[in-house]
């Protein structure tokens, strides 16, 4: 995957917050939100569901990226880099940093659940969806463009 510009990763960025905000959010309906889930599902097919709700169907959590891959109208060429195997989905870090324009540590600051605090100081996975959109737009704000 080529890596995007700095402008490109931005736009990307905020599209993604704004994805998550208005979108997501509203229909989880309860479904708790794990950034430690790329993505799980058990399906028939050996790739990942279309939608939300087919996810919801068969009991996807999900994360940032997990969400941005249901969308990839928004988020095109980003669902090429996954990686299925029966219910295992993945996608590297190095492609997710590639794609937002992020260096590996920002996209680790991101979008993986060890840079996320719970209010004892415990990390964790279970965050809530507000505090990565928080944490997408502080770093999308920070590479200017």
């Amino acid at each position: 995957m080529k890596r995007a510009t700095p402008r490109v990763g931005r736009a990307r960025l905020l599209r993604l917050a704004d994805y998550l905000e208005k979108t997501v959010a509203p229909q989880l309906n309860g479904l708790k939100f794990d950034m430690g889930c790329w993505g799980e599902w058990e399906t028939k097919k050996d790739e990942p569901p279309r939608s939300i709700q087919e996810a919801k169907e068969c009991g996807f959590a999900g994360c940032a990226v997990g969400h941005a891959i249901l969308a990839p109208a928004l988020f095109p060429g980003l669902r090429r880099a996954v990686e299925t195997s029966g219910c295992d989905v993945s996608i590297s870090v190095d492609d997710v940093a590639e794609y937002f324009g992020l260096d590996g540590e920002d996209a680790m600051m991101v979008f993986l659940p060890g840079a996320y605090r719970s209010p004892d100081g415990d990390r964790r996975a279970d965050i809530p969806l507000s505090a990565v959109v928080t944490r997408i737009r502080q770093v999308a704000a920070e590479m200017g463009g």
